[in-house]
């Protein structure tokens, strides 16, 4: 009995790994399928559910063979494509590298998770100029907008484990009556 109960959950974690080795597949061919001409992904492809209802696809791209500002878009439903507002760096004056790409509640009244982009950078001809920061890209009025107010405070985050912590943080203390003692 016992070798029939391992190979049966054998067989469902090898059909589990195989249902996300062909998500995962789907998403890579689907980018290369959604992604401009001379462009490069800045980060993986990602599915998930935030914004409005739906499951949504992630592609962050920049020019090809270089490493600033990236440039993205959500695909809701995996369909309709929402270009999300632009980082609004100095063109060639940073280094990007795009560290998470998660989905998190950020405000208390939002219906649904935003989705948070932590990258570090660093500041092109300097030594030391080096740091982290998130876009975060709450869906509003039927589109993407940045919350620049919640982007400073979580500035120089280093993880998302940190960036989510903080959040839920600001969550709880902006809910009314959820406050811990």
């Amino acid at each position: 009995m016992t070798g029939i109960m391992t190979r049966s959950i054998l067989l469902s974690l090898s059909l589990a790994a195989a249902l996300c080795l062909g998500a995962a597949q789907n998403l890579e061919q689907f980018a290369k399928a959604h992604l401009p001409n001379g462009m490069e992904l800045a980060h993986p492809p990602l599915e998930g559910s935030f914004g409005p209802p739906g499951r949504h696809i992630v592609l962050l791209y920049r020019p090809e063979l270089e490493d600033g500002e990236f440039k993205g878009t959500v695909y809701l439903d995996g369909d309709r494509p929402r270009d999300l507002p632009p980082m609004g760096l100095i063109p060639n004056q940073f280094a990007i590298d795009v560290k998470a790409v998660f989905f998190e509640k950020a405000e208390a009244h939002a219906a649904g998770p935003a989705l948070i982009i932590l990258y570090g950078y660093h500041r092109n001809g300097s030594e030391s100029d080096d740091s982290s920061a998130c876009l975060i890209y709450q869906w509003r009025d039927n589109q993407f907008v940045r919350l620049p107010e919640l982007e400073k405070k979580v500035a120089s985050l280093t993880t998302a484990s940190a960036v989510r912590k903080r959040l839920r943080q600001i969550v709880m203390e902006a809910t009314p009556g959820d406050k811990k003692k």
